[in-house]
């Protein structure tokens, strides 16, 4: 079950770090420029603050408070990181992720 929790620990820091480099109106642009913004970034700000604390509960459920102490910064570390790389190099990855924040009005 510990390995199942890290992994999901790992996914909610990268989308959460990803979330909140999207709420940000450059690296919006850079994304996907076709779709539209959102109407409020600060829906997309608390949406990433909720999936990286979403990490840190994963990671006090599996390795509890002695080890997650540790475990969450390193976490937060190497998905900042991986979403800065990929705004750098290729910044259309994260467009599946934007579409999902989009609310459709239609």
């Amino acid at each position: 079950m510990e390995p199942l929790l890290l992994a999901a620990a790992t996914a909610a820091a990268i989308i959460g770090c990803a979330l909140l480099a999207l709420s940000q109106k450059r690296h919006w642009r850079a994304t996907c420029a076709a779709v539209r913004t959102p109407e409020r970034s600060r829906r997309v700000r608390l949406l990433g603050t909720a999936s990286t604390m979403a990490s840190l509960v994963f990671c006090l459920l599996g390795n509890g408070l002695s080890f997650a102490v540790l475990l969450w910064p390193l976490l937060l570390a190497l998905a900042s990181i991986l979403v800065g790389l990929s705004l750098s190099i290729a910044p259309g990855i994260l467009r599946p992720l934007a579409a999902l924040v989009v609310r459709d009005r239609t």
